[in-house]
């Protein structure tokens, strides 16, 4: 593991740039407002596959997940990000589980409905996954999806995310276990 200043710099200050409008940068107590009104947006595009969506109260919720959010980054157990296209809050990605004695971790994600379908989440995790493996030295990243979930599937699969199972019963969603897909890549797969 790298010194805890490279790796507190690598990870609490960063700001990835996908294109000249787009960038990943963390979440802030500060982005209350818009996240709120972000997964408000979109409460029914989540509620197929992210059951937290259905335990969210208010804006007071949201404040106390990002400051909970700010002490993973800083305790280094997670880094959630934004994603930001132009001065919207399009969606969010982050690493959690992280393990930095093996040197893993998971890719979390999901995208604001108006701006699916024109590859910014597939750009935004390849970013992450560059990230994670260049700055801050990870061997192995992995991707867990609702092996249903056709759309967010996509995503590894393009990227070149290699299939290594199914978890059988996975995810409790709404009263029934659903199965995930297990993708992972190491740094030795990157071209």
């Amino acid at each position: 593991m790298s010194s805890p200043h490279i790796i507190t710099a690598a990870v609490l200050d960063y700001r990835l740039a996908i294109d000249d409008e787009t960038v990943i940068r963390p979440l802030r107590a500060s982005d209350t407002a818009a996240v709120y009104d972000c997964i408000m947006r979109n409460t029914e595009h989540l509620r197929e596959w992210m059951t937290w969506i259905d335990g969210l109260n208010g804006p007071s919720d949201v404040a106390a997940w990002l400051r909970s959010a700010e002490k993973e980054a800083y305790d280094h157990s997670a880094f959630k990000a934004a994603i930001w296209r132009r001065s919207t809050l399009a969606g969010f990605i982050d690493l959690h589980d992280i393990d930095w004695k093996n040197g893993s971790a998971s890719i979390g994600y999901w995208l604001d409905r108006t701006f699916t379908g024109q590859g910014l989440m597939t750009q935004a995790v390849q970013l992450l996954t560059e990230y994670g493996f260049e700055a801050l030295n990870l061997h192995r990243l992995e991707i867990h999806v609702a092996t249903e979930n056709h759309a967010s599937r996509r995503i590894p699969e393009r990227l070149g995310f290699r299939l290594e199972g199914v978890l059988r019963g996975a995810q409790r969603l709404r009263g029934t276990y659903v199965d995930h897909a297990l993708y992972a890549t190491i740094r030795d797969d990157a071209p």
